[in-house]
């Protein structure tokens, strides 16, 4: 299932809870990088702002991504994001 839209800053909270740590690198720009050590997972994103919604790309590869490495299973991250969605309240 889809989630609704999230703001960067309840889905940055979703990966933290996760047990991704988030970091700020140069790479053709500055570029936000979450890292989830246990797994070697790493997700990368253009800086945003905490009040932004993460464009509808990240989420997808988000839900393909994370259960796929093993990250968390499919329906603990649903929970996750719409919740997280629920809190963005858009």
């Amino acid at each position: 299932m889809m989630s609704k839209a999230i703001t960067f800053g309840e889905f940055s909270r979703v990966l933290k809870e996760l047990g991704f740590h988030q970091r700020t690198v140069e790479y053709n720009g500055p570029r936000i990088v979450f890292y989830h050590k246990a797994t070697d997972t790493m997700v990368s994103m253009n800086p945003m702002k905490p009040t932004d919604l993460v464009p509808e790309r990240h989420l997808i590869s988000a839900r393909v991504v994370l259960p796929g490495r093993g990250v968390t299973t499919e329906e603990h991250l649903d929970e996750l994001l719409n919740g997280a969605a629920m809190a963005s309240k858009v």
